[in-house]
């Protein structure tokens, strides 16, 4: 059985911030062809279950601000 574990005290950008990871990471797998192996099928699961977890408790805030990601070239990010 699963240990689970409670995260207490987060304000709001801190839940965005978790948010927005969890959908990074779940569009990694998504996106990640290195076929469908059983490791990759139940981390996408798990990221989708995180990630609703978090929805709800972000939409149980007052606030509707929504965190989206933008990637840059890799090398625009070497070049500086």
């Amino acid at each position: 059985m699963l240990n689970k574990y409670t995260l207490t005290n987060l304000d709001f950008n801190e839940v965005c911030f978790l948010q927005q990871s969890v959908r990074v990471r779940l569009e990694y797998y998504k996106t990640d062809y290195n076929g469908h192996s059983d490791i990759k099928i139940k981390a996408i699961k798990d990221l989708k279950r995180l990630l609703k977890k978090i929805d709800t408790l972000k939409g149980s805030t007052k606030q509707k601000i929504d965190v989206s990601v933008m990637f840059k070239k890799f090398s625009a990010l070497v070049n500086k």
